[in-house]
């Protein structure tokens, strides 16, 4: 399955297609999704993308050890290492640490990761992906 598609979405979890710096609380951008973005406030980016928009916070995802997100395990139970800080959208830290998660529908890594990631970043407890 390939994700090429961003979806923008505000601290509701509406589906939002009017987008500006003021309605785009995440904006979550999938591998090869191709620019322009729009500003806001959390950037979930995965670690190949050159064109970076502006984001109060990014949180890069990727099989790289310098990504902020990262799978330390990609067999049946795999394993998120959460490798810095990350802030959810009401403010709360999120310290690093690795988290046994679910991969119900078989998700290849990039896409996995990316759905983790979002889900701790709108607030759901690292305990929730397991």
């Amino acid at each position: 399955m390939e994700i090429t598609r961003s979806l923008y979405c505000n601290a509701s979890c509406e589906l939002i297609s009017n987008i500006s710096a003021e309605t785009t609380d995440l904006l979550i951008i999938a591998p090869g999704a191709e620019p322009p973005f729009p500003n806001c406030n959390i950037l979930l980016i995965p670690d190949e993308m050159m064109a970076v928009p502006k984001a109060k916070i990014a949180v890069s995802y990727g099989m790289s050890p310098k990504c902020s997100i990262t799978l330390s395990s990609t067999g049946e139970k795999p394993i998120l290492a959460i490798q810095r800080e990350i802030t959810t959208l009401s403010g709360k830290t999120i310290e690093p640490q690795e988290i046994y998660i679910q991969n119900k529908y078989g998700l290849p890594p990039y896409p996995l990761m990316a759905v983790a990631a979002a889900k701790l970043i709108l607030g759901l407890s690292p305990d929730s992906l397991s």
